[in-house]
């Protein structure tokens, strides 16, 4: 099951509607306050990954380990910089939504256009909680790597995205490259670091 999928997709520029879904109107009321909250806590959360990485905290070395399959001093960099980008971003990112979908997702919908970043979420991510692995904040983030000036993450279905936990954990035990390029595998990182053990 795609989990983290049936949540929302990130879509940079302009959006059109897509067979199954509304046309997505910029999010207003307590869909965008949520939003607003679910942002801040994600800021809250890279600036303390950040951090961590910079300082080389155990902890979170061996989070990367665990979840991105970093075993290097450079990996461990490229991921420091991921996380400043996605920080970097988080402000300028506008949303839109449609709240009368609630389980489609608009999987290889990804465009890109000039102006900026737009994500686009469904009424299925309002209803997860507010902190957690699988939390609004941590599906933020997760659609944020998808962003070209983020991570990238699965461009062109590369790697086919993964979402359930053991295979997020089995890809960076096998193929730690690719779990580098799978947003799932940083959805559980930042998670873990900030509400795992």
């Amino acid at each position: 099951m795609k989990l983290i999928a049936t949540i929302s997709m990130a879509l940079i520029g302009s959006l059109t509607p897509l067979v199954g879904f509304a046309a997505p109107v910029t999010c207003t009321g307590s869909p965008a306050s949520m939003l607003d909250a679910a942002r801040s806590e994600m800021k809250r959360g890279l600036d303390r990954a950040i951090t961590a990485v910079r300082n080389e905290d155990a902890r979170a070395v061996d989070k990367l380990t665990k979840w991105l399959g970093v075993n290097s001093s450079n990996q461990q960099q490229q991921i420091l910089g991921i996380l400043i980008a996605a920080r970097g971003l988080a402000d300028s990112v506008t949303f839109a939504c449609d709240m009368i979908n609630d389980s489609n997702t608009f999987e290889d919908a990804v465009a890109s256009a000039e102006g900026g970043h737009e994500l686009l979420f469904t009424a299925k991510y309002f209803s997860y909680p507010e902190v957690g692995v699988i939390s609004r904040p941590i599906i933020f983030f997760h659609e944020m790597t998808h962003l070209p000036d983020v991570a990238n993450a699965n461009s062109n279905g590369v790697p086919a995205e993964l979402y359930k936990e053991d295979e997020v954990l089995q890809l960076a035990t096998d193929r730690p490259d690719d779990a580098r390029r799978n947003a799932s595998n940083y959805h559980y990182f930042l998670g873990d670091f900030l509400y795992g053990n």
